[in-house]
């Protein structure tokens, strides 16, 4: 599949993009100006390697960096939040037998 033709010229060499369940299709085509503005905030954002090497989590310069772009589009961190359901099933045991 030929996932460039959904990515920015300005961003292909800046950023390494992955497509997972088609997930770059869905933007394209169902959230055209979402994706746009994904697109054209990459395209601004600055990251140095010693804001990578900075340590401090939410405290270190990335989020801001990533909040300066994405405000003025009207983007805002929210929490989203489920619950995780694990159910344990009986292992089936498989035997091998060797022939004779």
């Amino acid at each position: 599949m030929e996932i460039e033709k959904y990515i920015d010229e300005r961003i292909k060499s800046k950023f390494e993009f992955y497509n997972y369940g088609h997930a770059l299709e869905i933007l394209h085509n169902a959230f055209p100006i979402e994706w746009k503005e994904l697109q054209d905030c990459l395209c601004k954002l600055q990251l140095t390697l010693d804001d990578i090497k900075k340590e401090g989590g939410n405290e270190s310069p990335i989020p801001k960096k990533f909040d300066d772009v994405l405000y003025p589009y009207g983007w805002r961190e929210i929490r989203i939040s489920g619950d995780l359901v694990v159910k344990k099933y009986p292992s089936v045991l498989y035997h091998s037998f060797s022939a004779k």
